[in-house]
């Protein structure tokens, strides 16, 4: 008998010495396996230590078996190197405009060669009550950002009003009005829900103007021309009888053009009539038994308001 032994203890010698470094912008989704040569199984392909996809710098390890126990490792440099930052979607933000305080924004997106899509994040503090602007920034986690501006145009509703006499009219056009009384606690004025409010009595008074979203109010105008006098150059008109039971008869002086009217004796406006080229005037009171404010506003700019009480 002769005894043959085969004993095969030489490693596996890698064909490249030194692997090159794999670069990759995002990620490495598959490997390309080195070679090594056996003095006894030829060629074998080397396998990997590495879960692949492979998304941040690493070195992972290639092995040689040579199914006879001897082993060949080399490492191989997998080098993530993503250095592109996001692009926004949508080049120039419109503006974000509004009449009330901004509470909430729409966030933009960017696109990022590696992570996708990005939604862009900001610092304002809600609510926005002025006009800004606003910083979005579009970060892909890799230590690449790219930020884009947003105008926030808020334009409050205006609140101002005009006095004139014993009207109040708001200055805002074509939104919701509700007059309240300034003075009873800001209690809404039944009926009060035009743009022009006239006071049938002395006090304050102030206006809510919606436009749907959101409402302001005015400041507290005070009101204390009711049932008063207030005219200049008021020519010296002549009315009788005075007191009258029905009509009442105004002497102009001279042939004059205008406006007559009769108040009640709380402002109220209850008749009004234009007069052309008359010298005299007769008027009907037709109401109640009490006192009666009547107005001559003529074309030539002069005004007079006179007094009379009824009394059948």
């Amino acid at each position: 008998t002769q005894n043959v032994v085969i004993n095969d203890n030489t490693a596996p010698v890698a064909d490249v010495a030194n692997l090159s470094d794999i670069t990759a912008q995002c990620s490495v989704t598959s490997l390309t396996a080195p070679t090594a040569t056996d003095n006894c199984a030829g060629v074998i392909t080397g396998t990997h230590n590495a879960s692949l996809p492979i998304t941040s710098s690493t070195a992972i390890t290639w092995t040689f078996d040579d199914g006879e126990g001897n082993l060949t490792t080399q490492t191989q440099n997998v080098v993530i190197n993503d250095n592109t930052a996001p692009i926004a979607d949508v080049a120039n933000l419109s503006d974000i405009t509004s009449q009330c305080p901004v509470t909430s924004l729409i966030a933009p997106i960017a696109t990022d060669n590696c992570t996708g899509t990005i939604t862009g994040t900001q610092t304002a503090i809600l609510p926005l009550t002025s006009s800004t602007t606003i910083t979005w920034t579009f970060d892909d986690g890799h230590g690449n950002t790219s930020t884009q501006t947003q105008d926030v145009v808020v334009t409050p509703i205006d609140n101002s009003v005009t006095a004139s006499g014993i009207s109040l009219t708001a200055n805002a056009n074509g939104l919701d009005y509700q007059w309240i009384d300034c003075d009873n606690g800001n209690s809404p004025i039944a009926g009060a829900t035009s743009q022009t409010y006239t006071a049938t009595a002395n006090g304050n008074y102030a206006v809510q103007i919606s436009n749907g979203s959101c409402s302001v109010t005015s400041a507290c105008t005070a009101i204390t021309v009711v049932g008063i006098a207030n005219y200049v150059s008021a020519p010296a008109f002549v009315l009788f009888p005075n007191p009258a039971s029905e009509t009442v008869n105004i002497d102009l002086g001279k042939k004059l053009s205008g406006v007559a009217s009769i108040h009640n004796s709380i402002g109220q406006l209850i008749w009004s009539e234009s007069f052309d080229t008359k010298d005299q005037l007769q008027l009907q009171l037709n109401g109640e038994n009490g006192m009666y404010y009547i107005e001559i506003k003529t074309a030539d700019g002069n005004a007079s308001r006179l007094k009379v009480v009824k009394s059948n």
